[in-house]
């Protein structure tokens, strides 16, 4: 058999319909769909997809990691204080200067995955690791788990993966994918375009939905196009995350600095969108955890929350973890110096918004089959399922296949 596998980024299962998202839409209602829940994770989310294990278990989460010894980047660390001062000057100094060393840190360290060019400061990013050191269809991308990629080379099944590179488009993956002429067992596509449209200009903008309404004509233009190769063609579609608006903003980094603290000189500390992370010593940690107990944009998580979201527990991944509430993103970040986000995720996968989607759509055994919950561990079973492959023992999912 041919299998298709779409892997998309931030639709909201809200925004399956037949007029915004006709052919998605036409695919959930002839087959078998459903909510698909998100995690609290960010790489983590990829890795859980395509090993059918949680963070807890694959042991991927964030981007970057606390590993000073470890660290690709620590090599500049001598460099911090001119490279920081040629960094802040201006985008137009920064964005090459960091390009430059993404590339040269990953060449020297054997890393061949590219996440792309953040606003990590120079000197906390001297003592992190990053999670993610091959491309996802890498042999050992997530280490010890074994990847659908990796089962599918171990069993001498064919596959291709097309997906971005650094400055490339949802449109120029598309047309890789349509003009290559190989015909493998399965082929692979993702599609991020509508992520970056969500967290820019907000949900149900013009932009978002134009982007959204792109993002499902990219996919009704491939599978028409190998269907009319292989009328039997099995398509799994699903994505990584819904999104919520932005309702506040909190400023972690000039909280701290107005009580007296000193970031990066006294502990260590990393701003993703939605979590603070901190590393130090324990009174030090004590004295940020009551002050942040204090502010009611958020919330510290316990080892409890830490196992009830399937999270890895380890000082690499912080010693102290803040998470805001939903709605509410951390500015500025890491990740974004401006501001401007207007949607996000990354919060309780319970919240509101954030289901996204799993479709399987099968010609030769479809009818329609509304689920009512799909986990993402159950991604990986699915597909193994579909290629009568066998679903190794660690794998905790369900197949959607006769759900």
């Amino acid at each position: 058999m041919k299998l298709a596998i779409f892997f998309l980024d931030a639709i909201r299962f809200q925004d399956l319909n037949l007029t915004v998202t006709p052919f998605l839409g036409k695919m959930a209602a002839q087959g078998t769909s459903g909510p698909l829940e998100t995690l609290l994770a960010y790489e983590g989310l990829a890795a859980t997809l395509f090993t059918g294990t949680f963070p807890s278990e694959h042991g991927i989460w964030t981007r970057y990691y606390r590993d000073p010894e470890g660290s690709p980047f620590k090599w500049i660390r001598p460099l911090v204080p001119i490279l920081s001062r040629i960094d802040s000057r201006s985008p137009r100094a920064g964005k090459p200067l960091r390009y430059g060393l993404m590339r040269l840190s990953n060449s020297m360290a054997g890393i061949s995955y590219f996440p792309g060019i953040d606003d990590v400061p120079l000197g906390e990013l001297a003592h992190m690791g990053v999670s993610l050191k091959r491309n996802l269809f890498e042999p050992g991308c997530f280490g010890r788990t074994p990847s659908l990629f990796d089962i599918l080379r171990m069993s001498d099944i064919s596959f291709h993966y097309f997906d971005h590179g650094v400055f490339d488009s949802d449109s120029d993956v598309q047309q890789r994918a349509i003009s290559s002429r190989s015909t493998p067992d399965v082929s692979v596509v993702r599609f991020v375009d509508l992520d970056t449209a969500s967290h820019t200009y907000g949900l149900g903008t013009p932009t978002m939905l134009e982007s959204l309404k792109r993002t499902d004509l990219l996919v009704g233009r491939l599978v028409s196009e190998w269907r009319r190769r292989n009328p039997d063609l099995t398509v799994l579609c699903f994505a990584d995350h819904g999104m919520v608006p932005v309702e506040n903003t909190i400023n972690v980094e000039k909280s701290l600095r107005e009580a007296g603290f000193h970031p990066s000189h006294d502990f260590g500390m990393f701003l993703d969108s939605t979590m603070a992370r901190f590393w130090g010593e324990s009174a030090t940690l004590s004295r940020i955890r009551t002050h942040l107990e204090g502010i009611d944009s958020g919330n510290l998580l316990s080892q409890d929350d830490l196992s009830r979201y399937h999270l890895p527990i380890s000082p690499y991944w912080g010693d102290l973890i803040y998470l805001s509430s939903p709605g509410v993103v951390i500015s500025p970040n890491f990740f974004d110096r401006a501001g401007k986000v207007r949607a996000m995720h990354g919060y309780d996968p319970a919240t509101p918004g954030l289901d996204t989607i799993a479709i399987l759509d099968d010609p030769q055994r479809n009818k329609p089959n509304r689920l009512d919950h799909v986990r993402m561990i159950d991604i990986l079973p699915t597909a193994l399922d579909l290629l009568g492959l066998h679903i190794p023992s660690y794998c905790h999912g369900k197949s959607m296949v006769n759900a």
